[in-house]
């Protein structure tokens, strides 16, 4: 969908780097990258497995950027960064102002209510098909910490034995596997 939208993507390269720093360096020396974005969690990995130290020496900078660890803490700071590098800063603060405010409303409505149900996010849901197994969640990180931060509680399915994705009832869930972006959710309130 990107791509069709943004044809110039296709020439992004994608490393592929997990989260152990495996990457294969040859591939992105030969692209000449003027600039190498990764993800804070991988830090560590990409530390260790001499990654940093091997782009530092061709002069390839790296940024991090987070919005899985500490997405309240790290999102409008990771945004701000990317606009400074990218020479966006106005695009940036656009986009931070409208996520501040989307962040703000959530604040505004949930201070009303006083049921906190639990939430489940399903961040892969269908990913692998339907018969992949029940359930994964960010807990405290990604999603989770976004929920959290909006007071509610994201469900760790402690005792969840598998398969049935709607084993807590319907009005617990953001989205089901099948459905597109498109797709727009009534909700049951």
């Amino acid at each position: 969908m990107l791509k069709r939208k943004w044809p110039e993507a296709e020439k992004i390269l994608d490393m592929k780097f997990s989260d152990q720093g495996n990457v294969d360096l040859e591939t992105v020396i030969s692209r000449q990258p003027d600039l190498m974005i990764a993800q804070l969690r991988a830090k560590p990995s990409l530390v260790q497995t001499g990654v940093l130290a091997k782009l530092d020496a061709l002069h390839i900078p790296v940024i991090f950027v987070d919005y899985e660890l500490h997405p309240v803490e790290n999102t409008l700071p990771s945004i701000a960064l990317l606009g400074k590098v990218m020479g966006q800063t106005a695009r940036a603060q656009a986009y931070m102002d409208f996520y501040q405010q989307r962040l703000d409303r959530i604040h505004q409505r949930l201070a009303t209510t006083s049921k906190k149900p639990l939430v489940f996010i399903e961040p892969i849901a269908g990913v692998g098909g339907l018969d992949n197994g029940c359930c994964f969640t960010h807990a405290r990180n990604g999603w989770g910490g976004l929920v959290e931060a909006a007071g509610r509680h994201q469900h760790r399915l402690a005792a969840a034995t598998g398969g049935n994705r709607e084993y807590r009832g319907r009005e617990n869930y953001l989205a089901e596997p099948g459905l597109l972006p498109d797709d727009r959710l009534q909700t049951t309130r």
